[in-house]
């Protein structure tokens, strides 16, 4: 759907020290304020999102194998506006056994310089974008593209990705997002 895929392991308890057992994969919420934030420039969505909601890139570089979904956000935000107060909010995370000592905000600064646009966002699953129109109350199923879509090749998925990069883009998508519950 929107942005550039990113998987969210769920890491079992242990794999955490004991001081922060809350830590949890992003929900839909947490995904769509991230996309919401860097698709509109809008840091009260990062704001929104859980400060215990995390990812991981097996495939990342050393000191960014783990990071804090909230502290992305503030990052891609920080690298887009070319803004340095965003980086106060980023804040590192390590596990046990992976390391995300880079997402810091002396990393973030140092970004800034060094890094063209981050426009990417987590990815939605599709079963997630059906929930949360159907929470903003958009009737998808109404809208004469998604339905030329669908009749065209007969995809749910595809026409329902098509729906939602269109009007993730728009204010009334933002004002109906803000709507929903913040993340906990």
């Amino acid at each position: 759907m929107a942005g550039i895929g990113v998987l969210a392991i769920s890491l079992p308890d242990w794999h955490f020290p004991k001081t922060s057992s809350k830590h949890r994969p992003p929900n839909k919420y947490d995904m769509l304020y991230e996309n919401i934030a860097i698709n509109h420039n809008r840091p009260e969505f990062c704001e929104r999102i859980s400060s215990f909601a995390y990812l991981t890139a097996g495939w990342g570089g050393r000191g960014s194998k783990v990071n804090l979904l909230r502290s992305s956000c503030f990052m891609k935000l920080a690298i887009n506006q070319r803004n340095p107060v965003y980086c106060d909010k980023v804040k590192p995370i390590n596990t046990w056994f992976l390391d995300g000592s880079k997402n810091s905000p002396d990393y973030c600064r140092a970004s800034m310089s060094t890094r063209g646009s981050s426009r990417g966002a987590t990815y939605i699953e599709t079963r997630y974008v059906k929930e949360l129109l159907d929470e903003m109350e958009f009737n998808y199923a109404a809208d004469s593209q998604y339905r030329d879509d669908l009749s065209r090749h007969g995809d749910e998925e595809a026409a329902l990705a098509v729906y939602w990069l269109k009007i993730i883009e728009t204010e009334e998508f933002v004002s109906r997002a803000m709507r929903l519950p913040q993340s906990d």
